[in-house]
């Protein structure tokens, strides 16, 4: 019989490499595919961000490893101190984050995610077939975009209309408060988060970031059964989408849980909880009698 894992994680931008970190933490199984650097070449690293250093922190289970941690460590100048940090020192952190904290990373490519009978079958770029349980896709703004090519997918809208100054003032309000955004009913999301995005923020995927197979990895069965609103997936209070076992974080979670999904601080959030959810999954499993 063909061994099962707990989890598999397609992409390793800040969510993946979070949500991995996490599982790590709690001893569930999982594998993480992505970081093949396909992109990587033309990012231009010389880029300054505007942002503060807190927005730019990936989710350590320790809370430990900051952006401004890892700048102490390395003589580097710090955000904290009204400083610019140049996108090079970000993804320096990143890829500090991960020898440290996800040294299991696989730098492959996830060609299809397809759902079998009790689980999910993963095909790679190596032509080896991986099945899952669950799958949590982190694969980025990159890959809404790119998934407008799929025929039965919706079409992500990166249009930024106007903001009116009261829908503004609330979305403030609610943006970092990823459960209360959650709660409201889908018309006011909608509204809230075209008032609040902002085009020149930080993704929480840097182009680079994830793995070069867009949401057209998954197959037909899985796309037509997703419920979606706001032309993204409609997810739970634990980022499950309506197929069972199906996760997503990072961009895709942002017309469910608000903006802050669009930063990597938002990982502060969605890891621990996520984490905490397949943890309790893969102990059901367990006791169930179902775990290999």
């Amino acid at each position: 019989m063909d061994k099962v894992i707990d989890v598999a994680i397609v992409g390793a931008g800040p969510y993946g490499l979070s949500v991995a970190a996490h599982l790590r933490k709690f001893r569930v199984e999982f594998r993480i595919f992505g970081g093949s650097g396909s992109r990587h070449a033309r990012v231009r690293r010389d880029l300054q961000l505007e942002v503060e250093s807190s927005c730019l922190n990936l989710s350590d289970p320790d809370r430990r490893f900051t952006l401004s941690q890892y700048c102490r460590e390395h003589g580097l100048s710090r955000a904290d101190r009204g400083e610019r940090i140049a996108l090079k020192t970000f993804l320096q952190y990143r890829q500090a984050f991960q020898q440290r904290l996800v040294p299991t990373l696989e730098r492959k490519t996830v060609l299809s995610v397809a759902r079998t009978a009790d689980s999910f079958a993963l095909r790679l770029d190596d032509g080896q077939v991986l099945k899952a349980r669950q799958v949590v896709v982190a694969t980025g703004a990159n890959g809404a975009r790119e998934a407008s090519a799929h025929p039965t997918w919706p079409r992500w809208n990166t249009s930024q209309p106007q903001p009116r100054p009261v829908a503004s003032v609330a979305s403030h309000f609610v943006a970092g408060k990823p459960l209360l955004f959650h709660s409201l009913p889908d018309s006011w999301r909608s509204s809230l988060l075209r008032a609040s995005l902002d085009p020149q923020a930080v993704p929480a995927e840097v182009a680079g970031d994830s793995v070069a197979a867009p949401l057209a990895l998954l197959d037909s069965e899985i796309v037509t059964y997703l419920r979606c609103a706001d032309r993204a997936p409609v997810l739970s209070s634990n980022f499950e989408s309506t197929m069972a076992g199906l996760y997503f974080v990072g961009a895709l979670a942002t017309g469910s849980f608000g903006p802050a999904m669009q930063q990597a601080s938002g990982t502060g959030f969605a890891a621990p909880r996520l984490s905490r959810h397949l943890d309790q999954r893969a102990w059901f499993s367990l006791l169930a009698g179902t775990a290999d």
